[in-house]
């Protein structure tokens, strides 16, 4: 099996001369042409590539992790054997086992129970990275549905995600909104993207939103 470690210096190593790349397209280009619109486009396409792979390979070292903490850890073994349990069906989709934890999660999550929402909807959004890299159980349809469920019951976290969709699809309106709610809670997650939001995003940029943000977020951290 390949070092996950190593997979990811070489990736972040590709990223950092694709942005070099990218940076030095943008400042020789005195006026933008389809010629040179496609290049950049080529180069971003090459960066999701690689980001994709990135994320691959933080699930796969997330999957190694959280399964040895979860069998090592004393507080969670009573809950490992219950089968409807959070915890039990968590280990279950780290060890590659979804279908399981799925069928074992929906009849809690049809009830409303908020967590097991929240689980099914995260894990129908992303879907399920197996061994050699390959997605499946992706249905991004099904994951909002249970994670708008999930929002509504009082998981913060679901509606973090559905803002990151939102924001993924270039509904950024949508997006801050939902940012913004969680961000009158006190999300972490959600304000740091607005920051993000505030001073990257060319339509929403806002030096007042953002300087509102990160005042809030240096009392948080």
């Amino acid at each position: 099996m390949k070092s996950p470690l190593r997979e990811l210096e070489k990736n972040r190593k590709q990223y950092d001369d694709l942005i070099k790349e990218l940076d030095v397209a943008i400042n020789n280009a005195e006026d933008l042409d389809v010629e040179t619109l496609e290049i950049l486009e080529g180069e971003l396409a090459s960066i999701e590539r690689i980001v994709y792979n990135i994320k691959i390979t933080l699930k796969q070292l997330s999957n190694k992790l959280f399964t040895q903490r979860a069998i090592k850890d004393q507080k969670t073994k009573s809950m490992l054997k219950d089968k409807s349990s959070i915890q039990f069906n968590e280990v279950l989709l780290y060890q590659g086992k979804p279908a399981r934890a799925i069928n074992n999660l929906e009849a809690k999550a049809k009830k409303g129970d908020p967590e097991s929402q929240y689980l099914i909807g995260k894990t129908y959004l992303h879907g399920v990275i197996g061994a050699q890299g390959h997605v499946y159980m992706k249905d991004s349809g099904l994951g909002l549905k249970w994670l708008h469920l999930a929002y509504k019951n009082g998981i913060d976290d679901a509606g973090y995600l559905v803002g990151l969709y939102e924001k993924s699809v270039f509904n950024v309106e949508k997006a801050i909104k939902i940012f913004e709610t969680l961000g009158k809670k006190d999300h972490l997650k959600s304000l740091k993207e607005l920051t993000f939001i505030y001073q990257n995003d060319p339509k929403y940029k806002s030096m007042e939103k953002l300087l509102s943000v990160k005042e809030k977020l240096s009392v948080m951290e």
